[in-house]
């Protein structure tokens, strides 16, 4: 038998006693269970960071991972500078016990005490034990170093800070989602005042969850550009993708996969978009993948930024070719340049859809006086122009 392992017996009618003047066959088949308890030890499972690993932001918290669930653990857990200079103090506020399944879960909120630059020792005592007495015993320090502070590029341009909420789920293209809560979350905001969390569980493998942004944010990006994002991991080894579309025309570019616990910034390249193609930033793709921990978890996003590259003269051509006549408007919103009839959507300057039309022209018959944003869908990609209403 395996230690700590739950075994099934079943037991058919065709079973009897060896008597054969009696055989005595069973009524009806029988099945009981039995799990396996010699365990010697408390087994780890899975940690972050990993034992020996250099590229830890310091910024990350601690995820230990146990083969059972755990009795009390607030005192078993030290953190110290490897040249001893510095020891974290981990107090009962920065230890969460949970599970993860039948497994022991501990979290260790440290993220805000590591200095970037540094190795540390995570050591556990060896009186830590399980819900049945079972101790963890001798083991070894787990010993990891931070990064330094990311540097965000010069040019880049700050999207988005989620001081909202900008993302909301999308029912229709989710899959096996048993709940999902998106808030604001102001404790683990990473730029301004807040970001987006995202709570979540999936029922079923192979599921996965789509969160759209707001086609009025109007957040365009080429092949040439560079798309930055802070992003949380859960730990949950589960996988984000950015989602970028025109006119059903989708493409999805992978960020990271969710197998740390913390903030990390990703500068993404966007070279395999198609060329000379405006694509608007549409929404955010939470894959789950096989994976213990990948049934629930909880990630944030925040700092969305772009860095612009040189575009092609095909698509700047086209761009500068397109006009809208009068500006501003008083009757009729013409857009002179196009190629083809498009789609033409009409936004207020809050990001409110007024109206939207096909084609070249657009009535402005009853639009209050003021600014405007017309969101132009072209097979060269979208095109944002604004126009003021007289």
């Amino acid at each position: 038998y395996q230690i700590s392992t739950e075994y099934t017996v079943g037991i058919t009618t065709t079973a009897c006693h060896p008597d054969d003047n009696n055989p005595n066959h069973l009524a009806e088949p029988l099945t009981f269970k039995f799990r396996t308890k010699n365990r010697s030890h408390l087994n780890m499972m899975l940690n972050y960071p990993n034992n020996g690993a250099i590229d830890v932001p310091f910024t990350a918290d601690i995820a230990l991972l146990f083969d059972q669930q755990l009795a009390e653990a607030t005192n078993a857990f030290k953190l110290i500078a490897e040249d001893e200079t510095d020891e974290i103090a981990i107090d009962a506020d920065m230890v969460a016990i949970g599970k993860k399944s039948q497994y022991g879960f501990v979290r260790l909120g440290v993220g805000q005490y590591l200095q970037p630059n540094t190795t540390y020792r995570l050591i556990i005592d060896s009186e830590l034990s399980d819900i049945n007495k079972i101790k963890i015993g001798e083991n070894n320090p787990i010993t990891f170093t931070t990064t330094g502070q990311t540097e965000i590029d010069a040019q880049a341009e700050l999207l988005n800070s989620f001081d909202d909420i900008f993302i909301m789920p999308s029912e229709s293209r989710s899959k096996n989602v048993a709940n999902q809560e998106i808030y604001l979350n102001k404790s683990n905001a990473n730029e301004g005042d807040y970001c987006n969390a995202v709570n979540y569980e999936f029922e079923d493998a192979e599921d996965e969850m789509l969160f759209l942004m707001p086609l009025y944010l109007n957040y365009l990006f080429t092949s040439n550009d560079r798309f930055i994002i802070d992003i949380y991991g859960d730990f949950s080894f589960n996988t984000i993708y950015a989602e970028f579309s025109i006119d059903g025309d989708i493409h999805q570019v992978e960020l990271c996969q969710l197998d740390y616990l913390g903030w990390k910034t990703y500068d993404i390249s966007l070279s395999n978009l198609p060329d000379n193609i405006n694509y608007q930033f549409t929404g955010i793709r939470l894959q789950r993948n096989d994976h213990l921990m990948s049934k629930q978890g909880e990630f944030y996003i925040d700092a969305l930024r772009r860095v612009q590259g040189i575009k092609s003269d095909i698509l700047a051509n086209f761009e500068n070719n397109v006009t809208i006549t009068p500006n501003p408007v008083e009757d009729r919103i013409i857009v002179n340049g196009l190629t083809t009839d498009c789609e033409l959507q009409l936004y207020s300057a809050d990001g409110k859809l007024i109206r939207q039309a096909r084609g070249n022209e657009m009535s402005a018959h009853g639009l209050f006086t003021g600014a405007y944003i017309l969101r132009i869908s072209t097979p060269e990609g979208i095109i944002i122009k604004q126009l003021i209403k007289r």
